[in-house]
């Protein structure tokens, strides 16, 4: 039974979709299971038409990644107890250059963060939260390069 009014259309769309929302999740997740290129192709689509919408989007994903991701370290600095989410930092404890390892992409940014929430870390993994300033201490002052003016 198909509606001509616009309005009375989106009203049944809403209305079937809130009382059907288990069932429509689920053909939702097959049909994107079974048609991958499609899904990417709508959704470049969709980010070209809503440019802001994703950058509104994706900024929102990415605070509450870092926020849990925090969180599970402790969400404070380790040295001076700063808590606020802004200033704070995660931290190798071993750094890159002395442990010898080859940066990657997976070691930066916030692939960084899903592993801590996943919880997929490396064993050999040694991470801490700092604040900037006691981050720019450690990697500057205590690790092999020194100041000039020291």
């Amino acid at each position: 039974m198909g509606y001509k009014d616009a309005e009375k259309r989106k009203e049944y769309s809403r209305k079937y979709y809130a009382k059907n929302k288990e069932k429509r999740k689920e053909y939702d997740r097959k049909w994107r299971k079974e048609n991958p290129e499609k899904r990417r192709k709508y959704a470049k689509e969709w980010s070209n038409k809503n440019p802001e919408k994703r950058r509104k989007i994706s900024r929102e994903w990415l605070t509450k990644l870092r926020k849990e991701a925090l969180d599970k370290l402790g969400g404070e600095c380790i040295n001076c107890g700063e808590t606020r989410p802004y200033v704070l930092q995660i931290d190798h404890v071993i750094e890159f250059r002395i442990r010898d390892k080859k940066r990657s992409d997976q070691d930066r940014g916030y692939m960084l963060h899903l592993h801590i929430v996943n919880d997929t870390l490396d064993e050999n993994e040694e991470l801490q939260v700092l604040c900037a300033n006691c981050h720019l201490e450690k990697t500057n002052l205590k690790g092999p390069w020194k100041p000039p003016w020291d």
